[in-house]
C-alpha cells in the first residue's frame, strides 16, 4: 500500500499546484495534511477497487486493456470519493437535500474539478501501467532491470 500511497501524495501535490496556478492564489487549496488524507484515503480506494471483481473483466488480454479499464474505473471512483468529499459536510451540517443536489452540481461544473480530474486521470494512465507491467514480468525482474543485478558478484 506505500506505493500507492505515495504515488498519490505526488498526484495530489501536482493537483494542488494546478489549483494554485489556475486560482493565482498564494496560498493553497489544499493544506499537506490534507493532501496527505486524501492520498490515504485513495489507496484505500484502489485496494478495495482490486478486490471487485469487475476490475479483472481484462485479465486474459494484452496489457493495454487491463491499463484502460482500470484506468477508467479508478478515475470513475475519484470523481465520485471527490463529489461525496464536498457533500458529507453539508450533510452533516443538516442541510436540505436539495442545497446537497445543487452544491455538487455547482462543484461539478468548477473547471478546476475537471482540471485536476485531468491530471488524476493521465496519473492513473502512468500508475495503472506500471503496475500491469511490474505484475505481468515480475517485481525481481522490474527490479533488476531498473537497478541491475543487486548483488556484484
Amino acid at each position: 500500500m506505500l506505493p500507492v500511497v505515495l504515488f498519490f501524495l505526488l498526484a495530489f501535490s501536482l493537483v494542488d499546484i494546478t489549483k494554485i496556478v489556475a486560482q493565482q492564489h498564494i496560498l493553497g487549496y489544499y493544506s499537506f495534511f490534507s493532501i496527505v488524507i486524501a492520498s490515504l484515503i485513495m489507496g484505500k480506494v484502489v485496494l478495495i477497487a482490486d478486490e471487485l471483481a469487475v476490475i479483472e473483466l481484462c485479465e486474459n488480454k494484452p496489457l493495454i486493456y487491463a491499463t484502460v479499464w482500470k484506468s477508467f474505473f479508478y478515475v470513475f471512483c475519484s470523481i465520485i470519493l471527490r463529489l461525496v468529499e464536498h457533500v458529507i459536510p453539508a450533510i452533516y451540517e443538516g442541510t436540505t437535500w436539495t442545497v446537497v443536489y445543487r452544491e455538487i452540481v455547482d462543484h461539478a461544473q468548477n473547471p478546476l474539478f475537471w482540471i485536476a480530474q485531468m491530471w488524476l486521470a493521465y496519473l492513473f494512465v502512468i500508475f495503472v501501467g506500471y503496475r500491469e507491467l511490474v505484475f505481468s514480468v515480475g517485481p525481481a525482474k522490474v527490479r533488476k532491470l531498473f537497478f541491475g543485478p543487486l548483488d556484484p558478484y
